[in-house]
């Protein structure tokens, strides 16, 4: 099948104009940095322009913490994969273009296989696709795919005939400037660059007539918990994810297996797919093998297998991964799924805006008075007018009729909204001041990415897991709102603004019905390398499990909960029971995601130099795609086609 692009419609021929730019490999690259190699971080100030090119580098969904690491994700339950704004670009479960001369083809994609593993609330997945050059004539291939929200690739192999040529992380303009030069010479090659969120684009030079290629990817993230359910998203759904494209209601189901490997550590009491047909086999309760039971047709749709944690108090479960006298451990510790009957604590509410879109404003206002409106005469707030150029002294109110009506009739928002130095100290201060027996809770409403430079400090400063961003307006950065959240280890709200209010009064009320206040983990005695969030005091909330990545020295720790809930003083003990292979390195790599997210706060708050250095460091020690860095395959063994241009060097020396 061949389709010409002369008849596909306005806007999804963007991204067929960024194929073309992509194979054409117009970008221009420059000398790549030198890589930094003091892991230290330098608490220097930085320029704004440092600050800003490297929240652009940090912000996509791949380079941060996902889900509810050390991030609490609140939105309407639903498909998993991005659909954003501009999902219109957005290719289903994969787009395949060929280049012959001045012509571009549409090519279907002959085969897909996942094969997934979930160790703990961990998902490695393996997928292997198979391309065709389908002309007579040597081409260039690009094949567009999306990823569920918060995946990170970790691997890249590409297979031409019986040869596996294994792609290798480099500098974004490094390795565009391999695959240019190969491709110039007439090898065959492969590049694996991230172009949106959760969108990678991989491109193949010189495939030869008909021949078949196989791409095989590895991706991971922590598997989505929503509404007690834990999620796993795989891309079946062909064609673009254009709003305005007809979409056939079947696909073939021949051409794509998904196998799935279940070992959670935690019973489980159910597992079902809402979108298509599976075949469940149980060995035990924690254990189970899931496969999609294809026939000659599908649902034309993403798949989503979920499971369900059999009920009961605190369950937890401790993955480990040995590496070089010690390793890495990932914590999950699961609540009890009844909280509305908890006693309810005292509410210390902060309220912050940093919104500037007019639509934004208005919404921030609804979503404050909604907030003030469900606040009990026990409660106290505080309203920070970040848009006024008159400081005003911070002082919180109780919860009274009169001074919640008040508060409400003067809400504001409007203008730009700034943070002065005198102001920051007053935010820091209030921000990390708490009354032991109150819930303390700081609500930001914010847009976009500005918001991380203006609010760090606070976020720095507030105890973990007392902040809560909800996006705000019709211009949402969601990229922004979860660095800020996954920063400040607290909760992200992206909804509409008549489901926002409900998920946020929702989301307030669970946090001053805690399940365990002050939960502490004691690592008893093992030695914990740069811990990050890991020693940090925190509440136990319904709804939201924590996932917490350390990386010890010596044996796997046997880690000891403790904390107090309404009935009492709880401790539990947790050993390591899974054990993940030291390759491909997932739990280093999760690790190395907390690294960079724990560098938001600090390169927004003007702390460290060299930021951009330390991202690129962090992603090619650890083989994260990023906007710095990118994966690349040259098959050097014998070219496909004579060279158009001269033979160059390649950097680093011939082919």
């Amino acid at each position: 099948m061949k389709v010409w692009i002369n008849w596909i419609p306005g806007r999804f021929c963007q991204i067929l104009l960024l194929a073309c730019v992509l194979l054409a490999g117009c970008s221009q690259s420059s000398k790549p940095p030198d890589r930094q190699t003091n892991e230290q971080y330098a608490p220097v100030a930085t320029s704004a322009v440092e600050r800003t090119s490297a929240q652009q580098a940090i912000l996509p969904p791949q380079s941060l913490p996902a889900d509810y690491e050390e991030l609490w994700v609140i939105q309407r339950p639903g498909p998993q994969i991005n659909r954003d704004a501009n999902t219109e670009l957005v290719p289903g479960s994969g787009l395949l273009l060929a280049r012959i001369g001045p012509n571009m083809l549409v090519c279907p994609l002959q085969r897909t296989d996942f094969d997934a593993r979930i160790t703990g609330a961990i998902a490695t997945v393996n997928v292997t696709q198979n391309f065709r050059n389908p002309s007579n004539q040597v081409a260039d291939l690009i094949y567009a795919f999306s990823l569920p929200q918060g995946a990170a690739v970790s691997d890249f192999v590409m297979t031409i005939g019986q040869r596996h040529i294994r792609g290798i992380i480099r500098e974004r303009a490094e390795a565009e400037q391999i695959y240019r030069q190969a491709r110039d010479q007439g090898y065959s090659a492969s590049l694996l660059s991230q172009i949106g969120p959760n969108l990678f684009a991989q491109s193949l030079a010189n495939v030869a007539p008909t021949k078949s290629v196989e791409v095989a990817i590895q991706y991971f993230h922590a598997v989505p918990y929503v509404e007690g359910w834990f999620t796993l998203s795989f891309p079946l759904m062909t064609g673009p994810r254009q709003r305005s494209w007809p979409q056939p209601a079947l696909r073939n189901g021949r051409d794509v297996t998904v196998n799935v490997q279940l070992d959670c550590g935690f019973a489980i009491d159910r597992i079902e797919s809402p979108t298509h047909g599976i075949k469940v086999d149980r060995s035990d309760s924690s254990h189970a093998i899931i496969a999609l039971d294809a026939g000659d047709t599908i649902a034309n749709q993403d798949m989503e297998i979920r499971y369900k944690p059999a009920a009961g108090g605190i369950r937890s479960s401790m993955v480990t991964q040995s590496e070089g006298g010690g390793g890495y451990c990932a914590l999950t510790v699961l609540p009890p799924e009844e909280w509305r009957d908890l006693p309810r604590r005292p509410v210390e509410l902060l309220i912050l805006s940093s919104v500037s879109d007019p639509s934004a404003v208005t919404d921030a206002r609804m979503l404050a008075a909604a907030i003030l409106g469900s606040l009990a005469p026990t409660d106290s707030f505080a309203i920070v007018d970040l848009h006024s150029d008159v400081h005003r002294p911070l002082q919180p109110a109780t919860a009274s009729p009169p001074n919640i009506q008040n508060a409400i009739n003067t809400l504001d928002f409007s203008g730009k909204a700034r943070v002065s130095g005198q102001t920051s100290d007053q935010l820091k201060l209030a921000a990390s001041k708490s009354d032991p027996s109150h819930a303390r809770l700081i609500c930001i409403f914010c847009d976009g990415a500005d918001d991380i430079a203006k609010l760090s400090s606070i976020v720095a400063s507030a105890p973990r897991g007392s902040l809560v961003v909800c996006g705000t307006g019709t211009h949402v950065d969601s990229g922004a709102i979860n660095a800020l959240a996954a920063a400040g280890g607290g909760a992200a709200i992206h909804a509409a603004p008549s489901d926002a209010a409900r998920l946020l009064l929702d989301a307030i009320d669970r946090f001053a019905r805690p399940c365990v206040t002050d939960l502490q983990i004691d690592w008893n005695g093992t030695t914990l390398k740069n811990p990050l969030f890991a020693s940090s005091e925190r509440d136990l909330i319904a709804g939201r499990p924590l996932l917490i990545t350390a990386r010890f020295v010596g044996p796997p720790p046997k880690v000891t909960l403790r904390g107090n809930s309404s009935t009492g003083p709880v401790s539990i003990s947790v050993n390591p029971t899974l054990e993940m292979p030291a390759q491909p390195g997932i739990l280093a790599r999760m690790y190395a995601r907390l690294q960079l997210a724990h560098l938001v706060v600090h390169q927004a708050d003007g702390q460290i130099a060299g930021i951009d250095q330390t991202i690129k460091r962090i992603c090619l020690e650890n083989g994260l795609i990023s906007r710095f860095t990118s994966f690349v395959c040259v098959d050097a063994r014998g070219k496909v086609v004579d060279p158009t241009p001269a033979p160059q060097t390649m950097h680093g020396g011939s082919i």
